[in-house]
């Protein structure tokens, strides 16, 4: 008897997850294409793609009609400790409080590229558990770099590997934690303010993490850099030079399949807000920010010899920056989100739409600009991230079309993550 009761009490749990969306615009970035139809949720996946609700179907039904139906949004680099702002304004979150912050915006995945490591993989294993609410958390861990290397400056404690065989032994420790990547920096284009590591270590360091079966994403400074990273075996490259990427670069990263992360909300949002300061005004940002932050990016006036300098070199490179990525694009080189978040100009969970604006404003098409976001983090990470049957069900609803303007991917009408409903008002609660 016993054993009946569970049994009948588990098929209930699972009858009680099961989730129809009815009556949707369905948006598929894989494939360009916009379907009318029910989704039917079970187990944190989509089920079945249906053209009507079936007669005998007794979970719960949700009527999108008006409603357009988008996969997740990712944020595939950031550093999940808050926001900043001119001034030494900070909005201290931490990983927990950025992940909420981050579902509430639609964004169900980011990929943190540095944090303290003895923290992240503990707050990445409760996300996953279910302990703690929030985005889905993939992360590295640490950064690898030399000596006063880029990544030293912050105070974090990182890995320092200055030889092949310090990168063979770093990568080899770190392996055991199982990071979702290995991010490396390999940037000659600061070599005035920070060494870098050499050639040797870098391939070294690329060849140890693909030994492990973890993918390495490398912060370059120069499309050198990128070249002698892509040769080596890396994954993903992120951030652009203030040169137009050389042809040469592009038909290599096309022909071994590297992703490119352009990182274009911290290389030009502070320009962008002097610009057109109603970007400020945005309801989404309200949400997910302090009036405080928001005022010191209006306060153009106080800014620092420091802020002032970044601002005119954003707006100096913006073109050549837009060039790039088109060229990548046209290349068929597969590109993805990334705002480099907790950099001045970045807002966790709300720069993401802007991001994927700003690849927009650079030539890529909405569709495109969708999959930065949504599919490609999905096949990068090795997950169904879609609307199709067997995709992981995390979704946003939205209450008008992105194809037709992007800017109503922060229109929010709901978030479903895992398959669940989210209660998005309680996200803003942070601890």
């Amino acid at each position: 008897m016993r054993t009946i009761l569970l049994l009948l009490l588990l098929a209930l749990e699972c009858f009680g997850q099961d989730l129809l969306l009815h009556n949707a615009h369905i948006i598929d970035p894989a494939t360009q294409k916009i379907s009318r139809g029910a989704l039917l949720i079970r187990n944190g996946k989509i089920e079945q793609a249906l053209d009507a609700v079936p007669k005998d179907f007794a979970g719960e039904k949700i009527d999108l009609a008006g409603k357009f139906v988008v996969p997740g949004f990712n944020d595939m680099h950031t550093h999940s400790f808050g926001n900043v702002a001119p001034g030494n304004n900070v909005q201290l979150l931490m990983t927990p409080g950025t992940a909420k912050l981050m579902l509430y915006s639609g964004v169900t995945g980011f990929l943190d590229l540095f944090s303290m490591e003895s923290q992240i993989f503990s707050d990445r294993e409760q996300q996953r558990k279910g302990a703690m609410a929030g985005a889905d958390i993939y992360c590295a861990g640490p950064i690898l770099t030399c000596t006063k290397g880029h990544g030293t400056e912050y105070g974090v404690p990182t890995r320092v590997i200055n030889s092949p065989a310090e990168a063979e032994k770093e990568i080899g420790e770190l392996a055991l934690k199982r990071p979702d990547v290995i991010k490396i920096v390999y940037d000659h284009a600061a070599a005035q303010y920070f060494p870098t590591i050499d050639h040797a270590t870098m391939e070294a360091a690329i060849k140890a993490a693909s030994k492990h079966g973890i993918k390495t994403v490398i912060h370059i400074g120069t499309w050198q850099d990128a070249k002698e990273a892509v040769l080596a075996g890396a994954t993903a490259i992120t951030h652009l030079y203030r040169e137009e990427i050389p042809d040469e670069l592009v038909a290599v990263m096309k022909e071994k399949n590297v992703y490119a992360i352009p990182t274009l909300c911290v290389t030009s949002e502070l320009s962008n807000f002097t610009q057109t300061p109603t970007l400020l005004e945005s309801p989404l940002l309200e949400s997910v920010t302090t009036p405080a932050l928001v005022q010191a990016f209006r306060d153009t006036a106080s800014f620092d010899p420091r802020t002032k300098a970044w601002l005119a070199r954003q707006k100096d490179r913006r073109a050549i920056f837009y060039l790039s990525v088109k060229k990548l694009a046209d290349a068929g080189v597969k590109i993805m989100t990334g705002t480099d978040g907790g950099n001045l100009g970045t807002f966790q969970g709300y720069s993401l739409h802007r991001e994927v604006q700003l690849l927009n404003d650079a030539g890529l098409s909405a569709w495109q600009a969708l999959a930065a976001a949504t599919t490609t983090p999905g096949e990068f990470f090795g997950q169904p991230f879609g609307v199709r049957p067997g995709s992981i069900a995390n979704l946003v609803v939205l209450n008008a079309s992105p194809i037709e303007n992007l800017a109503n991917t922060q229109n929010i009408a709901m978030v479903i993550h895992r398959g669940k409903v989210v209660a998005r008002e309680h996200l803003l609660q942070l601890d």
